[in-house]
Formats: structure tokens, C-alpha cells, sequence
């Protein structure tokens, strides 16, 4: 079985560089970057199934500049066979459209029978570019793992992935298969002295756009572009309350259909006319407060 991880540098979220932003594309330069937790989820399953299937052969896949080397042969570290570094041109990384080019022309020379990527990067958290690789080979996608086993009898994976409100749905499939990743806490293996240091001296391929018969007008632009960003509004029903109820009843109430909304009059009339209506509205819902006339003798005092 072939297995190939994409990984990716992403910058450390959990520190405060007080940067600024050029157009839409943060500065790069010198700032902390670490392997994608979910990126590291993957990289974990990846090595468990090659625990339990002694012929299963992994190959790690990053797209960047020399920096990326570095988790790389972390990964070769750990137990990954080999590795390939894909070098994209230019100051920025590659759109989620350009980088699923990239990916697909990658696992076509490879041949893998499975894809496990990052469900989302935690600097851009697109969450797309694992869907566009799928959708680009035709194979099957499925999104949120948290963890695979493979039988090797009817050669079928068996996928669970998370649900809301604590379910987890198990799914059943054949290869290839691009699987997205939920990275739940699950910690890498520690590598060994020995392992560590031949991952230093190991080899790792660049590959360059030519070498994927990318040309330069393809990796031009990004085709995607987002439109807008909306909110969903839940629809609220009308519950009237009844004030004379006991509290835990009007509770009840409010989580059956939700608060009622306010109710509006229009008035008219003069102005004079209008000024003592709003003057009497006010008195009567107590925001203003009647004085209280004093007698003789108060004063007096």
C-alpha cells in the first residue's frame, strides 16, 4: 500500500509578531512557522497504518522554499520512506486552486492509494485544498477523520469521522481516496537518536513546475475567488409570556419558541399633542417618575 502525506509549514498563530499585511498576503519573512496540526493528524494515521501493514510505503509531499526540509525529515524521521519538495516561484505561497494543481500532478506520477491531507491550514483555513485534489484525479473525498484501518482480506478502508453533538459517523471505502484529517490531539512518535540523524543525511527531491509539466500560465492565477461571507439567522417563534406564570415555566416558554417580538404603534396628532402622548407613555412604563407634592409643614421645615 502507498501512502502520500501533504504537508505544510503554517505560521505560529500562538505568538504575537505585531505584523502588517501587504495587499492580502502576510510577510513571511523571519517568523516562526510549525508543521499544520492537522497536517500532523494526517502524518500520525499515515504511521499508524504503516504499524499495522508492514508493506505499506509513505512519501511525504510539501510545497515551499529550503524551510520546509526541515519537517520533512522530521517525518522521515519518524518513520516516512521518502520525501519530495515541491519549489513554487515567488515571495507568497500558492491559492488552494494552484496548490491542488500542484498536489494532483504530484500524486499522478506517484500512484498512491491514499491522499491524507490537513482539513484546514491554521493561517488560511480555506479547508479546500484537499477537496480541489480530489475533485482535479476523480477520486473518492472524505472530509474530518479522526481514524482509518485498513483490511487487507477485502482490501477496504474503514473511516470514523466526527459529527455534531458528540456523534461519529463510520464509513466504508475502496482505493484511491483523498481523506482530509481532523487532528485530535493524537502526538507524533518521538524518533530515535539514530533515526533522527539519518533523516539529516537523507535525500530529498525538488521538483520543479517543468518537472509537472505546469506551465507558467497555469499556475498564473487563482480561478477561485470568494463572493461574500454570510451568517445564517435561525428563524425566532413567537412565544408570549405570561408574567403570572412561575419562572421555571416562562423558561420553559422561551426555549419552546423564543422570545416574541416587540410590538410597534404609530401616532399622530400636533405637535403639542404628540409631546404630551410621549409624556404620559413614559409615565405610564415608569421611566419617568411622578413627584410626590410636598405638604405645608415639609415646607415649612
Amino acid at each position: 500500500m502507498k501512502i502520500t502525506v501533504c504537508l505544510k509549514q503554517a505560521i505560529d498563530t500562538g505568538i504575537d509578531y505585531g505584523f502588517g499585511k501587504i495587499t492580502d498576503n502576510l510577510i513571511n519573512k523571519n517568523l516562526i512557522k510549525i508543521l499544520n496540526p492537522d497536517d500532523a493528524g494526517a502524518l500520525y494515521l499515515a504511521l499508524k497504518l504503516k504499524m499495522q501493514n508492514k508493506d505499506t510505503e509513505i512519501t511525504l509531499v510539501s510545497i515551499g522554499d529550503s524551510g520546509v526540509e526541515d519537517l520533512l525529515r522530521d517525518g522521515l524521521a519518524m518513520g516516512a520512506d521518502t520525501a519530495l519538495r515541491i519549489v513554487y516561484p515567488g515571495l507568497f505561497e500558492p491559492a488552494p486552486f494552484q496548490k491542488s494543481l500542484i498536489l494532483a500532478r504530484v500524486v499522478s506520477m506517484l500512484s498512491p492509494n491514499l491522499v491524507l491531507a490537513g482539513c484546514r491550514s491554521m493561517d488560511q483555513a480555506s479547508g479546500l485544498t484537499g477537496p480541489y485534489i480530489a475533485a482535479r484525479l476523480g477520486f473518492t473525498f472524505i472530509y474530518g477523520v479522526s481514524s482509518i484501518v485498513y483490511s487487507p482480506v477485502d482490501q477496504k478502508f474503514t473511516v470514523t469521522r466526527s459529527l455534531r453533538k458528540g456523534m461519529d459517523e463510520r464509513l466504508f471505502f475502496t482505493s484511491p481516496a483523498v481523506i482530509a484529517v481532523k487532528y485530535t490531539g493524537n502526538e507524533l512518535p518521538y524518533p530515535s537518536i539514530d533515526r533522527i540523524l539519518e533523516s539529516r543525511l537523507a535525500d530529498i527531491k525538488c521538483l520543479y513546475l517543468d518537472d509537472l509539466g505546469i506551465s507558467p500560465g497555469e499556475i498564473k492565477t487563482d480561478r477561485i475567488k470568494a463572493s461574500g461571507i454570510s451568517f445564517p439567522h435561525p428563524e425566532t417563534r413567537c412565544a408570549p409570556l405570561d408574567s403570572s406564570l412561575p419562572a421555571f415555566e416562562r423558561i420553559l416558554a422561551l426555549l419552546k419558541g423564543g422570545i416574541s417580538r416587540r410590538a410597534g404603534r404609530i401616532h399622530s396628532g400636533s405637535r403639542e399633542e404628540m409631546v404630551n402622548m410621549l409624556f404620559n407613555i413614559l409615565l405610564e412604563r415608569e421611566i419617568l417618575k411622578r413627584s410626590v407634592p410636598q405638604t405645608g409643614s415639609e415646607k415649612n421645615s
